[in-house]
């Protein structure tokens, strides 16, 4: 449900002139579906309805199942579930095909950050810090209308 309200939101920003994606906890980037704990089958699930699905509409949700169709359209990608910060710089980069998206995201368990850099791509590297966003605030909210000891004028 979470990445399917981010995606909803996003597409609503197509129109802004800049878009900073910023999050903390991003966690490994994907996730393979073996991995779940013994008798979960989520992803392999969801993949299943997803590939039944029609994708003729455009209402609630289709950003989304857009999305998963293309994700899980490169059979490289089959049993790997994309997590918040791929799909968001997919999004991203989508939207904006002329610039680079402004991405910014903390993981604080070091193995975790390393494969979201490696998830991410090229950009993983300046993108993701191995830290608590404690530490990364003002990192995190630089450049936005909601940063610390910003005002509007």
């Amino acid at each position: 449900m979470k990445h399917a309200l981010l995606l909803e939101v996003l597409e609503r920003t197509i129109g802004w002139p800049d878009q900073v994606y910023a999050e903390t906890h991003a966690g490994a980037g994907v996730y393979l579906a073996q991995n779940q704990k013994v008798g979960e089958k989520h992803i392999d699930e969801l993949w299943e309805i997803v590939a039944k699905a029609c994708d003729t509409s455009d209402g609630p949700g289709f950003a989304y199942l857009s999305w998963l169709k293309h994700w899980w359209g490169d059979t490289a990608n089959r049993g790997w579930y994309p997590g918040s910060a791929v799909t968001a710089l997919q999004c991203l980069n989508r939207m904006r095909p002329s610039g680079e998206p402004i991405i910014r995201l903390t993981e604080r368990n070091s193995v975790a950050c390393d494969r979201l850099r490696r998830a991410l791509g090229p950009r993983g590297a300046h993108a993701a810090k191995s830290a608590s966003f404690l530490e990364e605030l003002d990192w995190l909210m630089e450049r936005d209308n909601l940063g610390r000891g910003k005002t509007r004028g």
